[in-house]
């Protein structure tokens, strides 16, 4: 994944802590974008769409297009941020880049009830349901409890959005 200029500035920023060199807080997206980094550093991390559409392109057909296709039609999830939409890579198959059916299936689960930043954090956040483990250390291995999980999520999510 390539590195850009504001990628480094908030890597360093949250080096120094909330209150970077003028004395402000880091913005709370800025925040938890870092987050995010770190949390899927060991699955293969997070890459931006563009980068990550260009390499889809040289290792077949596909690029851009495939890559927003997919992204619009729930095969996989994305979040914007700094103006760049951001998709953790382990939603792909390391050699030809093409959608995991196991983030597939959970992504079913969850689209329309969850956006791309909820859905980032479920996968990397411990679960009651999944006694305290995270979906995503479980993905491979219980997909079963990971997609009731991912049902439970969705069921939550729909009914914290009803009116009272």
């Amino acid at each position: 994944m390539p590195i850009t200029h504001v990628h480094t500035e908030v890597s360093n920023r949250a080096r120094a802590g909330p209150f970077p060199r003028g004395g402000r807080a880091l913005p709370a997206r800025d925040t938890e974008f870092v987050g995010l980094q770190e949390a899927y550093r060991a699955s293969g991390g997070i890459a931006r769409g563009e980068s990550l559409a260009q390499r889809m392109s040289l290792v077949g057909p596909g690029g851009y297009l495939d890559l927003a296709r997919r992204i619009a039609s729930g095969e996989l999830f994305s979040f914007r941020w700094h103006d760049d939409f951001w998709l953790p890579i382990f939603q792909f198959e390391p050699l030809h880049l093409m959608p995991r059916e196991a983030p597939r299936r959970v992504l079913s689960e969850l689209h329309g009830a969850l956006d791309g930043w909820a859905v980032a954090h479920w996968y990397v956040t411990a679960s009651l349901a999944l006694d305290d483990h995270r979906p995503l250390d479980l993905l491979d291995s219980d997909l079963p409890a990971v997609l009731v999980a991912a049902r439970s999520a969705r069921a939550d999510a729909r009914r914290c959005a009803l009116p009272i």
